[in-house]
C-alpha cells in the first residue's frame, strides 16, 4: 500500500512537473508572440505617423492648389515641345531691339535630358547701356519662353559708356 500511495504520489509530482514545464513553454510562446506584437505595432505606428505627415503636406498642397495649376498652365506655354533654336534667336534679337541694346553673340552649349524635359544652354553676349541690358534681362525672364538665366558677367565696354554683358542662361525644351 505504502508502494501505492509511493508510486501515485511520483507519479502526481511528475505530471505536475509535466504540467508546468509545459506552462513555461507556453509562457514564453506568448511572451515571444507579445514582443512580436510590439514591434509591429512600433512599426506601424511609425508608418501611420509618415502617413500622417504626406497628408499634412497634401492638405497644404491642395490649399494652393489654383496658383499651381496656373503655374503649370504657364509653363505648358512658354515650354516648346522641340528645340526651336530658329525661333529662340527671332526672340531674343526681338527683345534686343525692344530694349535698345545690341545682339552680339549666341552659342548653344551641349543639351541635357531631364526626366520630362530637355535643357538647352546658351551663351548670350550684348553690348548697351546699363538700363538697357537690366530691361533686356527682365524681358528675358519674365517673357514668352522658359529661359533661366544661370550666370551674368558685366565688362565695361566702349568709352560711350555702353557695357557688354555675357549671360549665361538655359532654355527648356520637352
Amino acid at each position: 500500500m505504502n508502494d501505492k500511495k509511493n508510486l501515485s504520489g511520483n507519479t502526481l509530482l511528475l505530471l505536475s512537473g509535466i504540467v508546468v514545464v509545459l506552462l513555461m513553454i507556453l509562457n514564453i510562446a506568448k511572451i515571444k508572440s507579445i514582443s512580436e506584437t510590439s514591434a509591429q505595432i512600433e512599426t506601424e505606428a511609425s508608418i501611420l505617423d509618415e502617413q500622417k505627415a504626406y497628408l499634412d503636406e497634401l492638405k497644404k498642397l491642395t490649399l494652393i492648389r489654383p496658383e499651381l495649376e496656373k503655374a503649370h498652365r504657364i509653363l505648358s506655354v512658354k515650354i516648346p515641345k522641340r528645340p526651336e533654336e530658329d525661333k529662340l534667336i527671332e526672340y531674343i534679337d526681338k527683345l534686343t531691339k525692344e530694349n535698345k541694346t545690341s545682339f552680339i553673340h549666341i552659342q548653344f552649349e551641349k543639351r541635357t535630358v531631364n526626366s520630362d524635359m530637355t535643357e538647352m544652354p546658351i551663351q548670350l553676349m550684348f553690348s548697351g547701356k546699363y538700363t538697357s541690358l537690366m530691361e533686356f534681362i527682365r524681358s528675358i525672364s519674365e517673357g514668352e519662353r522658359l529661359i533661366r538665366i544661370d550666370g551674368l558677367q558685366i565688362d565695361r565696354g566702349d568709352s560711350d559708356g555702353s557695357i557688354n554683358a555675357s549671360i549665361t542662361a538655359k532654355a527648356f525644351f520637352k
